[in-house]
Formats: C-alpha cells, sequence, structure tokens
C-alpha cells in the first residue's frame, strides 16, 4: 500500500481506508473484565494510509480492568495496576512492538481529575512472554503499562479517622463519672455502638479481601473491645460502690485502696498518731492526771506539750469503706485505658506513615 505522490501531482498523500477492509492486528487486553468480548475499533473505523505504507489506526476504547488491590494503609494506600496489550494469536513472527516513545497516549495534560484518586505516575515497556502450542512454544510480543494510583485521603481523614480518634480519647472518660450520676455504663454502651457503626461503614467502603488486612480497621477493632472492656469494668465497680457499709472490706481491697491513695504498700507494726478519730478503734491516752504532776501512767505516751492526741489502729479498715475501692477502681482503669489507647494510636500513625 505505497505510491509515488509524485505521479498524482503530489496531491494524494494520505488515503482513509475503512477497518473491515484493512488488515489490523489482533490485540487484546489482559485482565479485561467487559461484559462482551474485546474487539480494538469498529467496523466503519477509517485508517489513514501514508504514502510510505505506514497506516495510523487509532482504535478509541473504554476499557472495565481489574486490579489487585492492597488495602492494608487504607485510607492512605497507595496502588499500582498494571496491564498488557498483546496480539491474541499472532506471535512475534508476525506482531512485534515497538519501545514506546512516552506516555502522552496514555496519560496526557487532558485527563481529568480525579475525585478519589490521583495518578503518580505511568510507566510503559515492551515485553515478552511465551504460550505453550503444541509440542512448541510461541513467543507473544506485548507493551505493558503499569499505574501508581494515590488514593486522596483528606475527606476519608475529616469523616472518618478524625472521629475515631477522639471517640477513642471519649473511651477513657466513661471511669471519671461518678457512680452517682446513673450514666457510666450508659456512655459506655453508647461508645461501643458507635465503633461498631464505623466499623459496618469501614467494611461496605473495603473491597472484601482476606489477603490483606486494612491497620485502620485493626485498631477500630481494638478500640471497639477496649469500649467493650470499659463496660465490664464499669459494671464490676458500680456493684463495689453499692455494696452495704455493713460488709467488712477484705484484706486485699483494703491493701489496693492503700496503694492507690499513695500509702505505704509494706505493713509496718505499730499505732498511727493521728488527728481525726473514728469511734470504735480510737482511744485517748492523757499524759497524766490533774493534781498529779510529772508523773505518768505506765504505757502512756506523750506527745507534744501534753495535748491528748488519737491513735488509729495500723489496719484502718474502718475509715474505709467499699466506695473507697470503687474510686481507687475508677482511678487506676481509667489511667490503665488511657495509656492503652494512647499506645495504640501511636502505633497506628507510625504504621500510617511508614510507607512514606
Amino acid at each position: 500500500m505505497t505510491w509515488n505522490p509524485n505521479d498524482y501531482e503530489e496531491l494524494i498523500k494520505a488515503i482513509f481506508i475503512p477497518q473491515k477492509k484493512i488488515w489490523v492486528p489482533d490485540l487484546t487486553v489482559d485482565q479485561y473484565v467487559g461484559d462482551t468480548s474485546l474487539k480494538m475499533g469498529y467496523d466503519s473505523l477509517l485508517l489513514k494510509v501514508r504514502t510510505d505504507g505506514v497506516v495510523r489506526w487509532n482504535p478509541g476504547l473504554t476499557l472495565q480492568t481489574s486490579c489487585a488491590v492492597d488495602i492494608m494503609y487504607y485510607p492512605y494506600d497507595q496502588q499500582v495496576c498494571a496491564w498488557k496489550i498483546y496480539p491474541l494469536i499472532s506471535d512475534t513472527k508476525q506482531i512485534k512492538f515497538d519501545p514506546p516513545l512516552g506516555v502522552d497516549g496514555v496519560y496526557g495534560q487532558d485527563a481529568e481529575q480525579n475525585a478519589e484518586w490521583e495518578i503518580v505516575s505511568v510507566v510503559n515497556e515492551t515485553c515478552d512472554f511465551n504460550v505453550p502450542s503444541g509440542m512448541r512454544t510461541d513467543t507473544i510480543s506485548c507493551i505493558k503499562y503499569s499505574f501508581t494510583l494515590q488514593r486522596r485521603s483528606v475527606f476519608l481523614s475529616l469523616t472518618l479517622v478524625t472521629p475515631t480518634l477522639l471517640l477513642a480519647l471519649l473511651s477513657a472518660l466513661v471511669f471519671s463519672l461518678p457512680a452517682e450520676s446513673g450514666e457510666k455504663v450508659s456512655l459506655g454502651v453508647t461508645l461501643t455502638l458507635t465503633f461498631i457503626f464505623l466499623l459496618s461503614i469501614l467494611m461496605d467502603v473495603l473491597p472484601g479481601s482476606s489477603l490483606q488486612t486494612s491497620v485502620f480497621m485493626v485498631y477500630l477493632v481494638g478500640l471497639c473491645a477496649c469500649s467493650a472492656l470499659s463496660v465490664v469494668l464499669t459494671v464490676l465497680v458500680l456493684s463495689l460502690h453499692h455494696r452495704p457499709d455493713s460488709l467488712p472490706l477484705t484484706k486485699p481491697a483494703l491493701f489496693f485502696v492503700q496503694c492507690s491513695a499513695g500509702r505505704a504498700c509494706v505493713k509496718k507494726n505499730g499505732p498511727v498518731l493521728r488527728k481525726t478519730s473514728v469511734a470504735p478503734i480510737v482511744f485517748v491516752k492523757e499524759c497524766g492526771e490533774k493534781g498529779s504532776a510529772g508523773k505518768r501512767a505506765k504505757g502512756d505516751e506523750v506527745v507534744g506539750n501534753g495535748r491528748p492526741e488519737e491513735v488509729v489502729e495500723r489496719s484502718g479498715s474502718a475509715e474505709m469503706t467499699w466506695r473507697d475501692v470503687a474510686a481507687a477502681c475508677d482511678y487506676l482503669f481509667s489511667r490503665l485505658l488511657l495509656m492503652i489507647i494512647i499506645l495504640a494510636t501511636a502505633s497506628f500513625c507510625v504504621i500510617m506513615t511508614w510507607p512514606e
């Protein structure tokens, strides 16, 4: 299909032929997931033939292709999608791809911006692969395109990640509410249901895959577990708070309250001098009786300038109630839960920034 333009007074430098009347390569695309069989171009598409026999074929086509998605770093993930164009039947003896001259035909200035993804780079290269054909192996020429896509995460950070972080901090405040408010359990249950609701939203957004697990989903499940644990511990604290005062404190409970109040956790012998009196266990020893100056009974103790002091037994069980035990548990559980949430949040932030 060549001619000398001088034979036609240089008026005919190119002709246009419909696609159905000229040979075109039998190209296909791997990872194609369309409903119909793939066909490049259409019968009435005009192909431009130049005087030197070069044919220009522009088969505009909209393709649906699949891509393996790694959701580990969602919503700050980066995906690499690659697909190949190759002849369906012809081998390298009939069709051979030349190295591409650039990526202008793939991604140029006219490409529209996507609200969810940003194209970071496009790499194209020629490649060959072998296909078994009976007793021999045919070599097929192909051209491979690799797209690097970065998710636009600003919207998801504001609507999904930030509320999760705020709810995580609220989980540690369950134990700060007084038991008399009657809202400790309801707050914990509300936060747990909120985390479950966020999990359902995340499951609808993420593709169903068991090959990779989203770090954000693991973090959200961990927060949900901490919130559920806070509800269980809150019920335990309330049961201690509402125990009758007539029920004596156990030694472990007394030891726990003393340690949480900052007292020495090692038991020492001897009485403790205090200013506060508790009737059942306090006895007063005076320095002497009137008219007996310079004398004192055996076993009496002189404190200061002879002022009577009150001596409280070391056990101190009569001055503490189950409400003190519940308050100490609230203090311990709130600090422990806050520490777990801070460590989990810090680990989540470090892992999310690790790919960068």
